[in-house]
């Protein structure tokens, strides 16, 4: 039978990037919730299977932070940070304001929006019903991470050693459930987005449905990047032919189109 010491031992290897990392895995942890909990789940799956999914993919990001050297991970962690909050951020102002969260089709706008368009987007979307709305939560999510980490406050209380085992037990079965349960998404992000499978030819090659889907914001931009790529080479075909239609065409003929239109 298995010891206690080694029990110990190997809960602590298993669970030392969450312990060497606990402000920031509590930290995004909070904020993948808040974005699962308040924005709807039309094409996002399932919440309950999201929030356990969060779990290992927050563990993923906190094992990647402990590869890099002591000195660097501090620099590591702030870049991982200022990046997911400012997707959130972006993600939650869309979807407060336009209904859904960050998009295909406005990451494609975006892209080819000047610098006037997007600043007047941005002054557009800035009202008080959009500040006043589940964004509030993540801006105070952030205030908070940086008035603690200015603190420097621990978020591990003392323990009695066999409350801290029990505790260390149930995260380590909640790690272990949720990556069973997130392998059929990891599968769907990975064709879809990474290899830019399509939605048909996914479905024709693997006939399977994710629990969870683009449950995330960060997920939520790949996607819409993935999608960009895979569409660009069509909509540039599209608008060259119609350019080259343009050219051909009589000026009367074009002039007499516009009358028509107008």
């Amino acid at each position: 039978m298995m010891t206690s010491d080694k029990t110990n031992h190997i809960l602590n290897s298993m669970l030392f990037p969450i312990k060497n990392n606990i402000l920031f895995f509590v930290f995004m942890y909070l904020l993948g919730a808040v974005c699962i909990i308040f924005e709807p789940f039309a094409w996002y799956g399932s919440r309950v299977f999201s929030l356990l999914e969060l779990c290992i993919d927050d563990y993923i990001v906190c094992l990647f932070i402990e590869l890099f050297p002591r000195k660097v991970k501090n620099i590591i962690s702030f870049i991982i940070c200022f990046i997911l909050y400012s997707i959130a951020i972006i993600d939650m102002t869309c979807y407060v304001r336009l209904g859904v969260g960050i998009h295909p089709i406005y990451f494609q706008t975006f892209v080819h929006s000047n610098i006037h368009e997007t600043s007047e987007m941005l002054h557009t979307y800035l009202s008080p019903s959009v500040i006043f709305s589940p964004l509030l939560l993540i801006v105070l999510l952030v205030i908070l991470h940086i008035f603690i980490c200015l603190k420097k406050t621990k978020l591990t209380p003392t323990l009695p050693d066999g409350f801290k085992k029990t505790i260390k037990i149930i995260v380590t079965l909640l790690l272990l459930i949720s990556l069973i349960t997130s392998l059929s998404n990891k599968k769907y992000f990975f064709y879809r987005v990474i290899c830019q499978m399509s939605e048909l030819e996914f479905q024709e090659k693997f006939d399977m449905t994710p629990l969870t889907g683009y449950y995330l914001p960060v997920y939520r931009l790949a996607y819409s990047i993935s999608e960009y790529n895979i569409l660009k080479p069509v909509t540039q075909k599209i608008r060259h032919t119609l350019l080259d239609k343009t050219e051909h065409v009589h000026p009367v003929e074009t002039v007499k189109s516009v009358q028509f239109w107008s």
